[in-house]
């Protein structure tokens, strides 16, 4: 990888970038670099070197330095870099940010027919996600609200089934609930089961038509995790 400057032979502008090196004659891809090319010419224009680096990481730190350097050596010049250089945590300087902000609204006011085609674009997308979980601005009543509590407490029922129930998402559905879930049970992050399943899965070993095994296979859970619910060795809180 070369950290490299491409410099504006006529205005001193300047840009400083990271590549391969695969390209001949690339002088950069910025979007404030590719209009002064278009504006000047290529021919107007001179690339050289900063830096050899052995990695990415390695030239994106550096593309990050010689950018800061380059800005406090030539105040007077106008830097193309759109950001601060670098792979990751680059940020946009204020006045680029400006800049694109009021590039956006404009290009919209200068495009009105494209308001409509969004806004038809966003009806849709509320649509199908409506028809799939359900209505998302659903109000739930107080006795709604006590029914969800009262369910999902006792671990009779999930999210889901609750979310099914009323007829809305689960999202709305979990606003409602108030019991706070502790580390344990389904509480936990990476639990494959939930409460009810666990109730469920003792009512089926209890009746002795199945082996551990297969109602590990029945939930996707090896046997030893159906061995130590049944014992009681795990999802003790219920």
């Amino acid at each position: 990888m070369i950290v490299y400057m491409t410099i504006n032979k006529l205005n001193g502008s300047f840009y400083v970038g990271m590549t391969n090196g695969k390209k001949s004659g690339y002088l950069g891809s910025g979007h404030l670099l590719e209009e002064e090319i278009k504006k000047y010419g290529r021919k107007n224009y001179r690339r050289f070197v900063l830096e050899k680096c052995e990695n990415r990481k390695l030239a994106g730190s550096k593309e990050k330095y010689w950018i800061s350097k380059a800005k406090n050596k030539w105040k007077d010049r106008l830097c193309l870099n759109l950001t601060t250089g670098g792979e990751k945590g680059y940020v946009f300087n204020d006045i680029v940010l400006k800049k694109l902000s009021k590039k956006n609204k404009q290009y919209y006011l200068d495009r009105p027919e494209l308001k409509k085609i969004y806004q038809e674009r966003a009806k849709k997308t509320i649509l199908a996600y409506n028809k799939k979980y359900g209505p998302a601005n659903r109000k739930i009543t107080a006795k709604e609200a006590k029914y969800i509590n009262e369910e999902y407490s006792s671990y009779r029922k999930k999210l889901p089934e609750l979310a099914k129930e009323l007829g809305c998402s689960i999202t709305v559905v979990s606003k409602y609930v108030k019991l706070k879930k502790k580390s344990n049970g389904s509480g936990n992050g990476g639990a494959k089961l939930f409460e009810p399943d666990v109730i469920q899965i003792r009512k089926m070993y209890a009746s002795g038509n199945y082996l551990q095994r297969e109602i590990g296979d029945k939930y996707g859970v090896a046997a030893s995790v159906i061995s130590s619910i049944v014992n009681r060795k795990s999802w003790t809180h219920i």
